[in-house]
This record gives structure tokens, sequence and C-alpha cells, in this order.
């Protein structure tokens, strides 16, 4: 018989195995190698062949990184594979699906950590048979790499919170890798005031007591000297921090925010996506309610995720609409999409033993909707 252990991990591996046969079938054209690809390919090759950090305009000229949204800690380790394999789309698309089995990898330890093995199993699931994350992570772009990277981040965090000492090189890992999802793409800039609000709401853990403040300070440290890293090599010694907000700022150069915010809007309401994402995020929302009326403990991570997801909608209301532009938000709410769905079961059926039956109803439902 196998031990309930064995059982555990055969389950895991058999839904990182559903999520490594996705990410590689027909991953060479699946989906269609595209412009920004081809961009970044160039970025990639001109580093590894020819030693040059830009973006090659000629043969003998090329410019810096600002020209594109890419940073460092997704470039890098391509261009290890290539000086190594060599340049080709093959060696590109499987940097690209490493991030990617990563990501849901980390999502497991993550929300094991947070609501246990279960829960973090039923994350992993949606996660794995969710097609967008597919359609943007096999392709070589920074989302999908920098949700690795914040969730890697915030799993640090989270076993950060719960130490009862000093651990200044968890909390400098921990801020180099929120440092790195924030070099990775613009918009994960919104990761910074998310980790600050999260430090703010769990004060007494890291700011009340010593070790906590410095702990936080190791953070800090790891995260700005990973930023710096991204803005010299994006922007040149030149680099200013007024060029660098002004550069995302106003990504369309939009003269009136407002047309475009109610159009975005419309969207929540009469197309799929965007309603499949709002579902969620109620759902979320109805965890946190939950939380807080219980007077439970809402750790740091979830918090700085929670944040994080409410300014992704943000910032995508003033995008052309997209969906590629509130996709790391989506992902990133699956985390509270089991234990939202718990928590609802329980306030409606009022027993722990009718909420484990309204999940799988709750589930299926939610499939229907995507």
């Amino acid at each position: 018989m196998f031990k309930p252990n064995k059982i555990k991990l055969s389950l895991f591996l058999v839904v990182l195995s559903v999520a490594i046969y996705i990410s590689f079938y027909c991953f060479q054209t699946q989906p269609a190698f595209w412009f920004d690809e081809g961009i970044f390919f160039q970025v990639v090759k001109n580093w590894a062949l020819n030693n040059q950090l830009g973006v090659p305009l000629s043969p003998d000229s090329s410019s810096d990184l600002s020209l594109i949204s890419m940073g460092y800690p997704v470039l890098a380790p391509a261009v290890s594979v290539f000086k190594i394999f060599g340049p080709s789309l093959v060696a590109l698309r499987i940097v690209a699906i490493s991030f990617l089995i990563g990501l849901i990898a980390v999502a497991f330890f993550l929300a094991k950590r947070l609501y246990g093995y279960w829960a973090a199993l039923g994350i992993i699931f949606l996660l794995s048979v969710f097609s967008p994350l597919y359609g943007n992570g096999k392709s070589f772009l920074g989302e999908v790499p920098g949700l690795f990277f914040f969730s890697s981040a915030l799993l640090m965090l989270l076993m950060l919170e719960k130490a009862k000492e000093k651990k200044i090189i968890l909390g400098f890992l921990s801020g180099v890798l929120f440092g790195f999802a924030i070099s990775a793409k613009p918009l994960y800039i919104l990761i910074a005031p998310a980790l600050l609000l999260a430090i703010i709401w769990r004060w007494r853990i890291f700011l009340a007591e010593k070790n906590g403040r410095w702990n936080i300070v190791a953070v800090f440290l790891g995260l700005i000297s990973a930023v710096m890293i991204w803005v010299w090599t994006q922007f040149g010694v030149s680099a200013s921090s007024t060029r660098v907000l002004a550069h995302y700022a106003n990504p369309y150069y939009l003269n009136e925010f407002l047309p475009t915010i109610l159009s975005n809007l419309r969207r929540f309401f009469s197309e799929s996506t965007p309603i499949f994402f709002l579902f969620q995020l109620l759902l979320a929302s109805y965890y946190f309610v939950y939380k807080l009326r219980k007077r439970e403990n809402i750790a740091a991570a979830e918090v700085a995720t929670f944040i994080f997801v409410s300014l992704v909608v943000a910032a995508y209301m003033r995008t052309v609409g997209w969906y590629r532009y509130f996709f790391p938000g989506q992902v990133m709410i699956f985390l509270f999409t089991i234990p939202g769905i718990m928590t609802l079961g329980k306030d409606l059926a009022g027993a722990r033993k009718a909420a484990y039956l309204f999940a799988p109803i709750a589930v299926f439902a939610l499939f229907l909707l995507e």
C-alpha cells in the first residue's frame, strides 16, 4: 500500500507532469513566434555572441535596453543557454518554459505553507489547466518570469515572517528576488508599493521587533541592489528616476484617460476572460473579508499579493485593453481561489464538511466560466 506521503507526492508530480506536457506540446509553433520575441532573440544573441548589452540596430550599432520592456533577470539565463547550445528558437523557448514550470512549483510550496497540501494542490491544478498561462508563458516574454521571481520572493518573505530570529541572508535573497521581479518587466514596479503596504500591515512582526527590523532592512537592501542593476543595464549610467518613471507612466501617450477607463470597465461585464478574472477577484475579496471578520492573521505575502493584483487592475484600466495587461494579476489571484471557495462554502453551509462538498461544484463552475 502507498503511504499518505507517497500518495501526496505522486499527485503533485501528476499535476506537474500535466503542466510539463502542455508546455512542450508543439512549443515551437504554438503560440507562433512573434514580433516581441524576435527583438528579444536579437538582444540575447547580441549579448551572448558579441558581449554587447543592447538592442542591435545595424551590424555596427546598438541602442540601450530602454527600447524594450524585458530586463536582465530574464535575459541573462537565456544568454547562458545561448552560449552553451547556440542561438535558436528552441533554446529560447526552453528558457521560457523553465520559468513557467518553476512558477507552478513555487506556487505550490507558497500555497502549501499558507493553506496546506490539498488547497495547494487544487491551486496548481487550476493553474496547470489555465490556457493563458501557456499562451504567454511558452513565448519568451517577461510576464511569467516576473511572476516566478515574485512568487519565490513571497515564499521567502513568508518564511521570514515566521522566523523567530534574524535571517539576514534570507531577507536579502528575498529582496533580490523582489528586485528581479521588478526588473523583469515595468509592470512589476507595482510590487514595490504592494510590498511596502504589506510590511506596514504586519508591523508588529517586521517593524516593532528588533529582529524583524533587521530582516526588513536586508529585504530592502537586496531589492534596491537588484533594481539599481536594472536601471544601469536598461537605461545606462545617465538614467534618472524621473526618466524611468516617465518612460512607463503613460505608455500610450493618452491625453484623456476617462474614455479608455470606461471602455475597459465594460469588458469586466461583457467579455468572458475579464468576467472570469472579476469572479476570481470577488472570491479573493470574500476570503479577506472572512479573515478580517474572524480576526485571523493575514500573512504579509497574502497582503502583498492582493494589493499587487488590485494595482494591476488599476494599471490595466489606462491601457488599450489587451488581456496581457492584467494577466499577471489573474495568475496571482489563483492563490486565493481555493481558499475563497472554502470560506464561502463555510459561510453558506455553516459546516466544514459541507464546505468540502461545495468546493468541487465551485471549481467546476470556474471551468465553465473560463
